[in-house]
């Protein structure tokens, strides 16, 4: 797969990035408060499990896991969105995920990507 079909997605916490992760066609993440979580956000107004994200194909989707307090993106509470390069996804009160798509015109590099384990997967 060349990188136009991968994404980049940036925790942070306030405007500090937490934590980076890479995505790839067919995989499936979920946010949440919970530690089973593959993107874990401690905070209060997060709900165990939260929202989800997948890659399908080159589109990245984010969905509500039916939370206590919704999901929302770019301002907007969604039920389920296709997110676009730069669109920000509110998870609780401090944090937010960035969606950046990889390409050859773009320098962004990936630094590093953790497992749901929090185990370092990748570092370039």
């Amino acid at each position: 797969m060349g990188a136009r079909g991968m994404f980049k997605l940036e925790l942070r916490f306030k405007s500090l990035v937490v934590r980076e992760y890479a995505s790839q066609n067919g995989e499936v993440r979920f946010i949440g408060r919970d530690l089973a979580n593959h993107i874990v956000v401690d905070e209060p107004d997060v709900s165990p499990m939260h929202a989800g994200i997948a890659q399908i194909e080159n589109e990245l989707f984010v969905w509500d896991e039916d939370s206590t307090h919704g999901t929302v993106v770019n301002g907007d509470r969604i039920i389920c969105t296709r997110l676009k390069d730069g669109d920000i996804v509110s998870i609780g009160m401090h944090h937010t995920l960035i969606a950046l798509i990889l390409d050859k015109d773009r320098d962004t590099t990936l630094t590093s990507a953790y497992d749901r384990q929090g185990n370092l997967k990748t570092a370039v």
